[in-house]
């Protein structure tokens, strides 16, 4: 199942250009382009809406035109921890479910009870050193919560070398 990401440049959440409506047009355009080209994959099932960033109004304007494009398919926005709880404060009714980012298991406690819609853990763990730290910890909350319908692992398959093993004794 493919978590497609409509890619609005947003590096980890600082792209302050996603709140200034004179960008609107080009977000836009960005979510059409990856919208068409990818619709008819049945692979696709999610349309995540940037990346790591907050919501704002920008935001939800680009969201309401994904879902628009293609009504058969849950968007949502994945937020960084920091937003997500945030969010949880104050959700919108757009988003068709929650997703967090690297979320702790104190800010689930708080988080889950105040969410009227799954979420869905879209970065929970990564191959780039020391993030498989709660590996096992997450996933097993992930089954016992009846709220969280999964996550995924950033960058599992790419972090992988390819060797002819001609090195393998010196390892």
């Amino acid at each position: 199942y493919v978590c497609n990401e409509i890619p609005l440049s947003a590096q980890c959440g600082y792209g302050h250009y996603l709140d200034d409506d004179r960008f609107l047009t080009d977000m836009i355009e960005r979510t059409e382009d990856t919208i068409r080209r990818d619709r008819n994959r049945p692979c696709v099932t999610l349309w995540s809406v940037g990346n790591e960033n907050d919501c704002c109004p920008v935001l939800r304007k680009v969201l309401r035109y994904a879902k628009a494009c293609d009504p058969t398919r849950p968007c949502f926005f994945p937020m960084q921890g920091r937003h997500m709880m945030a969010f949880a404060d104050n959700p919108i009714p757009e988003v068709d479910l929650y997703s967090g980012h690297y979320l702790k298991m104190h800010e689930l406690d708080v988080l889950l009870p105040k969410l009227d819609k799954p979420l869905l853990m879209t970065e929970y763990s990564h191959s780039n050193g020391e993030g498989f730290g709660n590996f096992e910890k997450t996933f097993a909350r992930m089954l016992k919560e009846e709220k969280m319908v999964g996550g995924s692992i950033w960058c599992f398959h790419d972090q992988c070398l390819e060797t002819d093993g001609a090195d393998a004794e010196d390892q």
